[in-house]
């Protein structure tokens, strides 16, 4: 981001300037953030690196993309502010961009318009100075835009939500109702899983939310949930200990007698139609 010298943050602009021209650019720069917005593999990014910093390469992996093309997105995302990244010696991250302050005003960068020249040129090659009434205009548009990317990925999300359908009904784990579901003689998915886990996640939004998997969990399965996101209960540390859990997400499957089948465990990302047929050889065991 450029910054403008402090000498030029205290200019006048003339009391009679026509701001038109700025307000029309500041327009463009919120186009132009909404185009940004307008791909379906850039909101994933976003939702990606929502809940915090990732690399290139974990981004690759959470989404099943070609690294080449994560570059390019991010590259477009970070010239619209939507994303930042942070260099740790030879690594970098990516996490969501902050929230916008008039000294941004500078750090749009559309095609074809990107501030050249002297320093003190923002946005749209407008010289518009801090503390000035059309920084601060331009501060209020450049607000406009992020709202504007906001209410796309919103919109993103809830499409999202509704176009999946419902995922599986999950029953956080007790002995009683492992008992009971032995009880009935029927099978039982146990899923070892954290909120900070990231193949967790995927599992979650993803194969659970599989129609398929949904119908033949709700009719034929009692599914059970050991959520390790804090950690320290002693009923999941027994569970761990008796199931010989080394990580997270892990899914231990038990028959209509309660014997655990090892040769259906999953302990990593399974899409939905390799979990369809673990539960079926369970069911037609």
């Amino acid at each position: 981001m450029i910054k403008t010298p402090d000498s030029l943050t205290i200019a006048r602009v003339p009391k009679k300037r026509n701001l038109s021209g700025s307000r029309e650019n500041y327009l463009e720069a919120a186009a132009f953030v909404a185009r940004t917005m307008a791909d379906a593999n850039r909101l994933r990014i976003l939702l990606c690196v929502h809940a915090g910093k990732k690399s290139v390469s974990g981004i690759v992996e959470e989404l099943n993309l070609s690294q080449p093309l994560v570059s390019h997105h991010l590259r477009e995302l970070r010239r619209a502010l939507l994303v930042r990244m942070e260099r740790r010696g030879p690594f970098v991250y990516y996490e969501r961009g902050r929230q916008p302050h008039s000294g941004d005003l500078d750090g749009v960068e559309r095609p074809g318009h990107r501030p050249a020249g002297r320093q003190n040129q923002l946005l749209m090659g407008d010289e518009l100075h801090l503390g000035t009434t059309a920084g601060f205009r331009g501060f209020l548009w450049l607000k406009t835009a992020v709202a504007l990317a906001g209410v796309v990925l919103a919109t993103f999300l809830v499409g999202s939500w509704a176009f999946r359908g419902p995922g599986v009904t999950w029953q956080p784990y007790s002995d009683q109702l492992l008992a009971q579901a032995k009880a009935a003689h029927k099978p039982v998915i146990l899923d070892f899983s954290a909120t900070w886990c990231t193949p967790c996640r995927k599992l979650e939004e993803i194969t659970f939310h599989h129609p398929d998997v949904v119908k033949l969990a709700e009719q034929e399965f009692v599914m059970l949930k050991v959520d390790l996101t804090q950690g320290g209960d002693p009923v999941h540390l027994r569970l761990l200990r008796e199931y010989q859990i080394k990580g997270v997400p892990t899914l231990i499957f038990l028959d209509g007698e309660g014997k655990e089948w090892r040769n259906l465990c999953v302990v990593d990302y399974l899409p939905p139609e390799q979990l369809l047929l673990r539960l079926k050889a369970l069911k037609y065991k």
